[in-house]
């Protein structure tokens, strides 16, 4: 679902001068929340993810797993974790390989259900290292 959002969407410019506005990239669509009030920060070997959390979250909600993403467009890799903590945690880390932290890099969450049933739609959470 997110491809044909992302083909839709995402490609700026005229061919063939094009390329991606991460920004309005999509990297998980669904059906699930998500995650509100979504800050990153860098710490000297991490991005550390935040976002608001309710402790009185229902369940199966509570349950959801926080997905997160960084892309280096410079190499092309991405390290992410797709199982991280709970929704109801309200953080996680990502780690960051040593070889790419001071690279610049875009950044992205999201959320996927317990029973892998389904995913949110992801958030676009800024960009490091300009």
């Amino acid at each position: 679902v997110a491809v044909k959002y992302n083909i839709k969407n995402v490609i700026k410019g005229i061919y063939p001068n094009q390329e991606i506005a991460c920004d309005k990239l999509l990297v998980s669509k669904g059906t699930l929340k998500s995650a509100q009030n979504c800050v990153v920060t860098q710490t000297t070997d991490t991005l550390q993810f935040s976002w608001d959390t309710n402790p009185q979250m229902a369940w199966p909600e509570s349950t959801d797993q926080v997905m997160m993403l960084a892309y280096f467009p410079a190499s092309k890799k991405i390290p992410y974790m797709l199982y991280g903590n709970s929704r109801l945690s309200g953080s996680d880390e990502l780690d960051i390989p040593e070889d790419l932290r001071g690279e610049y890099m875009e950044t992205y969450v999201s959320f996927i259900a317990a029973d892998r049933k389904d995913v949110a739609d992801s958030i676009y959470t800024g960009s490091f290292n300009a």
